[in-house]
């Protein structure tokens, strides 16, 4: 990191923790231009593959290990990279063919599935790197997806192959329905070819057919079908990767861990 700007207020915290950023909306609104946004100042990010990944040549989406997962940072903010030929979809490729990783978890700032105080159908940056990443995703054998962007607490079913709106989800693309909170349900089981999990803790989500929202029985967000949990808690998530199993879990700001 290379401002002083975030340790003032977090010096302890940081002095101890990793920072992956991505880059959101937020880092943008005040800049005139992108070369002026202090999140570039701020951070230094291994665009040469210092950290494992392949070299991206560009601090706006990178890759690295940890262990024995692979995270991939994507960059949603810049409507050149969301696009399906771009540089950043080409990269993605050949950074996915090069791991040899267990685990492989995708994150960026605009999720592809949300109904919570954004919506997935509508905006053009949540749409779009849904219609053209997750294919690519989904191909080269990610595991997991998280997202920000949207106030609220959502998680995806398993799922393979829906990229269209959310009235076009089926069935069929549901590769396990059921919502599979741990200690009540298991957990998901994924077969030999790695069937992409689409789960956006914290935020994104999987956005169901098309209905009337319904309030949800856990959290009281108003969640349309095919959403597997929802609601506004404020938290941290946290991941943890064996060999044979990934669990996930959000420790919301006022309760314990869920």
């Amino acid at each position: 990191m290379r401002s002083s700007a975030p340790r003032n207020g977090y010096g302890a915290l940081l002095r101890r923790t990793c920072v992956w950023p991505t880059i959101g909306n937020h880092d943008t609104a005040q800049a005139m231009s992108w070369a002026s946004i202090p999140y570039y100042n701020m951070f230094s990010l291994p665009s040469a593959g210092q950290a494992g990944g392949m070299a991206s040549g560009t601090p706006d989406y990178y890759s690295f290990d940890y262990g024995n997962i692979h995270l991939i940072c994507l960059d949603s903010m810049r409507a050149s990279d969301r696009a399906r030929t771009s540089a950043m979809a080409v990269w993605l490729r050949a950074d996915l063919a090069a791991t040899a990783a267990k685990w492989i978890i995708a994150y960026w700032h605009h999720p592809p599935y949300s109904k919570g105080s954004h919506d997935s159908d509508a905006e053009a940056e949540l749409r779009e790197m849904r219609e053209n990443y997750l294919p690519i995703l989904e191909a080269g054998g990610v595991d997991l997806v998280l997202g920000g962007h949207s106030h609220s607490y959502e998680r995806s079913f398993l799922l393979n192959g829906h990229y269209g709106l959310s009235s076009t989800l089926t069935g069929a693309m549901k590769k396990d329905p059921g919502k599979r909170a741990v200690r009540r349900h298991g957990a998901y089981s994924k077969s030999p070819e790695r069937i992409a999990v689409r789960s956006t803790w914290s935020q994104g989500a999987l956005a169901g057919e098309r209905r009337p929202a319904e309030p949800s029985g856990d959290d009281g967000l108003a969640e349309p079908a095919g959403l597997a949990r929802g609601g506004r808690p404020m938290g941290s998530g946290w991941r943890c990767a064996s060999c044979a199993r990934m669990a996930s879990w959000m420790t919301p700001s006022h309760s314990s861990r869920r």
